[in-house]
């Protein structure tokens, strides 16, 4: 998702041009909805897949450590992109002169606050 918000960063930097005279400065925000509804389908459909798959065929766990080890180090990942995302968010706050929840539903930049709230739901 975050190749999404970089493509749509992306597009939205090119010059205004005949067919475009505003420039393209929106297509970042097309861009973060793209990335934001992608999340939230793809997510649904792996967790809705995983849910009937599991009711259906029933199985216990063949190694309870390795299965926690393995939700732990995720946990651990996903915290630290969140702690970055979060550092991003009042760094470019402090630059708006806003806090950070200020900045998360006024903000003009969308990608930061779509990056935070996309990584605070994944932890």
């Amino acid at each position: 998702n975050q190749v999404l918000l970089a493509v749509g960063l992306q597009q939205s930097l090119r010059v205004a041009d005949e067919q475009r005279p505003y420039g393209y400065g929106f297509e970042v925000y097309v861009w973060a909805m793209i990335s934001g509804v992608s999340t939230f389908i793809l997510g649904a459909g792996a967790s809705v897949y995983h849910g009937v798959s599991c009711l259906l065929a029933p199985h216990e766990i063949d190694s309870l450590p390795t299965a926690l080890g393995v939700l732990l180090a995720a946990g651990v990942l996903e915290g630290y992109t969140l702690s970055v995302a979060w550092h991003e968010m009042q760094v470019e706050a402090r630059k708006a002169e806003m806090t950070p929840l200020q900045y998360l539903s006024r903000g003009t930049d969308p990608l930061n606050p779509a990056v935070l709230l996309e990584d605070s739901v994944a932890v």
